[in-house]
């Protein structure tokens, strides 16, 4: 493995992802709007009152239909790693997995940005980080193979991804749906706000539990967990100020439950 590769891998490992999960900590406790895209951004465009240079960040901005291009990377990454795969190691592994999930992303997202009318926004610093994740997933992915090759994977293993990609395709066009900032009602939105959040954490812990709980799959994991619970807040949050919602009527923020 060249040392170039090797250096990368253990800053994404040891640097990046404990230096992202303490930035998103403090961007709570410090400045929560740096976490806010789409709806959610609404409520603060006016009403944040932060140090200048958290005021200055937060002013970067770009449109949320930006995020196709999280997908298009990952795609493109992730089909490199799948021919990688059936040349040097002649196996199946979960980069087919992240392959279909990647590129069903990238359709859905295309899909959703030629239907709205009216682009939202998100902070620079949401679409860097969106990037720096999908870049990580792949590498990380590559570089896994390529010191300790993984078998291929099994039958069962690509039925429950594909049921759980199916699932959420079918919640995230129940979204599209909708009048644009409505409350979604159909499948597991009936006991969550954020059902879309909950099965895309399913979707990861499936990666990781068909990858025998590897570094570099429970990395991911626990950002995506961590990510997807502070935006679920946000979006019940939302909801409820907008709607007046009364406590008895509440749903959970993420969980498919009856009410928290």
């Amino acid at each position: 493995m060249p040392l170039l590769l090797d250096i990368l891998y253990y800053l994404i490992v040891y640097v990046s992802y404990p230096i992202g999960l303490l930035s998103v900590t403090i961007a709570l406790l410090v400045a929560p709007d740096l976490l806010q895209y789409g709806k959610t951004l609404y409520n603060h465009t006016k009403t944040s009152s932060y140090i200048n240079i958290f005021s200055s960040i937060y002013k970067l901005q770009v449109k949320r239909s930006w995020f196709i291009h999280f997908y298009y990377l990952s795609t493109v990454l992730s089909l490199f790693n799948v021919i990688y795969d059936h040349l040097y190691h002649n196996s199946i592994t979960i980069n087919s997995l992240y392959l279909i999930h990647s590129f069903r992303r990238l359709v859905e997202t295309n899909f959703q940005n030629r239907k709205s009318k009216n682009d939202s926004y998100m902070n620079l610093s949401h679409y860097l980080v969106g990037i720096w994740f999908y870049f990580n997933f792949n590498f990380l992915q590559f570089y896994k193979q390529e010191v300790n090759p993984k078998k291929s994977i099994k039958v069962f293993q690509f039925i429950v991804f594909i049921f759980l990609n199916g699932l959420q395709c079918a919640h995230h066009l129940h979204l599209q749906s909708l009048r644009k900032y409505t409350i979604p009602h159909r499948y597991l939105f009936k006991r969550s706000y954020c059902a879309h959040y909950f099965i895309e954490i399913l979707i990861y812990l499936s990666l990781m539990w068909f990858d025998n709980f590897s570094l570099e799959t429970v990395l991911p994991f626990i950002w995506t967990f961590f990510n997807l619970s502070v935006s679920a807040h946000n979006t019940k949050n939302w909801y409820i100020k907008k709607f007046e919602i009364k406590p008895k009527d509440q749903l959970h923020s993420l969980l498919p439950l009856y009410s928290i």
